[in-house]
């Protein structure tokens, strides 16, 4: 049985999706060669034609299935490799998975040919597709975990319970490291600039953060934050009903790390890409940072290698901060959110908001770098909200932290917000063309503050941000905008557009932006660029 899953496909070079492998895809073509299936993966994200390539990919492979992964950000471009899949090779069975179908599957089938869905984990979903197919020459729906298919135009769901403790260590310890294109994603992101201009230090920083590699150590996030649609993602495929936090054990994540490290000898961090890899009261912890350091002080792992995480500042034990630090973690992830308390009630956060300064206060003495995330606007949010926020962004980055700013809530499939009739109204939509078929879908862009003077904002700012994406692009060959450096991009578009807003002043951003991308050498130096025509502030400008 051959099997060839396609990675999400994002033209954006990065905007909708991570710049690595897609692991979880990687994650299920393991588990089902241990099963003894002939798995590849084909990423479109590689290829300079995707689409030719994947022809090619098909015709010389000539699976008998092929899994697309979607998302709901990437969907229209995963549609298309469906169509060209279906329409070129009719009798090959195709499946859509992921995210974006397990809340829309209604969608996948209306605006594709692909024959059935599989909502939630696919490993053992897939597995019982494979050995259905092989045993009995066709799909037998029942008792497949998760299979969405049609009965007389109507979908019906399979609930999918998820992966047991042991089929969860299973999957992750099947993970084909070895074969992922972890080199290609990592030449990928090491732009002219990064090779040429930068000193040799500027260059090793820059390595650090490309030569890394994702691990994930738990099947999802409980927190049922109203923004987020990924807390949902295994109940929905359950119908509904509650999954059970599934989470590696240290020493299971002590195998994966030594693994990881004895494969890639160039890696400098390893990512836990979970979105809380740290709980409350997670007191198991402390003998997994213990043995990390113990394993980098003896060799076991390269002394060299960091540690990214992400945690809630709200289960972050202080306690803990040091004990990570010794075993090489330099950056903490905190979904912070905002630093408003009134946003942080919208987006069912507000319980963080008395812990925040002390959790980012602790880390930065910690000497482990805080990295903020932040949705700026909030559906009922006011401009008081937004200068403050922005403020207390710049302070922080000006402490040593890292930003990245969401300007405004995405409307993202199976999110509350995104469901919420009250928000309906302020949803902003696009018409976009799924590539190469001429069929239009409707998709959410972003929910909009009610407040009209904040809506001018937004629509000022993100003018401006584009402009700076074009500039630095072309004046300065930059071919990858992390999170941290599109933030500032956004900050600086605000600065401009709003003089006298904010606590800090358009050459202090610059100043940071140029050193970031390694525009110069000589300080002096960092401010005498052109940026262009300055920014027409949207409808009438707000005051504070």
């Amino acid at each position: 049985m051959k099997v060839l899953l396609v990675g999400p496909y994002d033209p954006s070079k990065g905007e909708f999706s991570f710049h690595a492998p897609p692991l979880g895809v990687w994650r299920i073509c393991g588990f089902l060669r241990d099963y003894g299936i002939d798995c590849r993966v084909y990423d479109p994200n590689l290829h300079p034609d995707s689409y030719q390539a994947l022809d090619t990919f098909l015709a010389e492979f000539n699976p008998a299935i092929v899994g697309f992964s979607m998302t709901s950000l990437t969907l229209p471009y995963d549609l298309s490799l469906v169509h060209l899949a279906k329409n070129k090779y009719p009798e090959t069975l195709c499946i859509g998975g992921g995210i974006g179908a397990t809340f829309e599957a209604e969608t996948v089938f209306a605006n594709s040919p692909v024959d059935y869905c599989l909502m939630g984990e696919g490993e053992l979903a897939l597995l019982h597709v494979c050995q259905s197919l092989e045993q009995q020459g066709r799909i037998e729906v029942n008792g497949i975990p998760g299979l969405v298919y049609r009965v007389a135009g109507e979908l019906k769901r399979n609930p999918n319970p998820g992966l047991s403790y042991s089929l969860f260590k299973e999957a992750t310890y099947s993970l084909p490291y070895k074969d992922m294109p972890v080199a290609a994603y990592w030449e990928k992101m090491l732009s002219p600039v990064h090779k040429e201009k930068l000193s040799p230090q500027a260059r090793d920083e820059r390595l650090r953060d490309i030569h890394s590699v994702r691990l994930m150590t738990s099947n999802y996030c409980p927190m049922q934050c109203s923004f987020c649609s990924y807390t949902d993602f295994l109940n929905t495929a359950n119908s509904g009903c509650t999954v059970k936090v599934v989470r590696l054990s240290s020493q299971d994540i002590m195998e994966m790390v030594k693994k990881i490290s004895r494969l890639y000898l160039d890696i400098k961090t390893l990512i836990f890409q979970d979105d809380m890899f740290v709980h409350k009261g997670d007191d198991r912890i402390i003998a997994l940072f213990g043995e990390m350091a113990k394993c980098r002080e003896n060799g076991t792992i390269p002394k060299d290698i960091s540690f990214i995480a992400s945690c809630r500042v709200d289960c972050m034990n202080p306690a803990y901060l040091a004990p990570m630090r010794q075993a090489g973690f330099r950056l903490i992830g905190y979904g912070i959110e905002s630093f408003s308390r009134n946003i942080l009630r919208e987006y069912g956060k507000e319980n963080i908001h008395n812990r925040i300064t002390e959790v980012l206060e602790a880390t930065l003495r910690a000497g482990i770098k805080p990295f903020i995330d932040i949705i700026l606007v909030s559906p009922y949010s006011q401009m008081e909200d937004v200068v403050y926020t922005l403020n207390k962004c710049m302070a922080y980055i000006n402490k040593g932290c890292e930003c990245a700013i969401n300007p405004s809530v995405m409307p993202l499939a199976g999110s509350k917000m995104a469901e919420d009739p009250a928000l309906q109204g302020l949803i902003k939509y696009r018409e976009v063309e799924i590539p190469r078929t001429g069929i239009m879908m409707k998709r959410g862009v972003s929910i909009q503050p009610q407040d009209a003077l904040l809506r001018d904002f937004l629509a000022t700012v993100e003018q401006g941000q584009r402009k700076y994406f074009h500039y630095f692009t072309t004046e300065f060959g930059v071919s990858h905008f992390p999170s941290r450096l599109r933030s500032l991009l956004f900050i600086l578009a605000a600065t401009e557009a709003y003089p006298g807003f904010f606590d800090f002043s358009k050459e202090e951003i610059l100043s940071k932006i140029l050193a970031m991308v390694g525009a110069y050498d000589s300080p002096e130096q960092r401010t005498e660029i052109t940026l262009g025509d300055p920014l027409v502030v949207a409808g009438n400008s707000p005051g504070c």
